[in-house]
């Protein structure tokens, strides 16, 4: 019977993903009081704290490096592709923000659509 109930569960999971795939929105009534969500910005760059510190002090050393270094030819070139691997973990933080921001987005929306049918 479990194993019955866990591939129900999987079939529904891969059918909410081929949605998602397709209509780029999730059917939420059917996982949604499993995995509430916390819709905060502070939480969302506190859940990525480490790629912002690692990110931050990356930047943090180039721009010291660039001070320090005698010879700015080569390591200038190498110093720019340090900023751009410090821009990149700053992806993570960004993809929250915007998760968080579309998050509170739709539930306007919703709170929009729930207040005319209302009216």
């Amino acid at each position: 019977m479990q194993q019955l109930d866990t591939q129900r569960r999987t079939v529904l999971k891969s059918l909410d993903n081929t949605k998602f795939i397709f209509l780029e929105s999730v059917p939420s009534g059917r996982f949604s009081f499993k995995f509430k969500t916390i819709q905060s910005y502070r939480s969302a760059l506190l859940s990525t704290k480490e790629e912002l510190s690692i990110g931050f002090l990356l930047l943090l050393f180039t721009v010291l490096a660039f001070v320090v270094f005698p010879y700015q030819g080569l390591s200038l070139m190498l110093l720019i592709g340090l900023a751009y691997v410090a821009l990149g973990y700053f992806a993570a933080p960004l993809m929250a923000v915007i998760g968080v921001w579309s998050f509170k987005r739709e539930d306007e929306n919703q709170l929009a659509i729930h207040h005319g049918a209302a009216e």
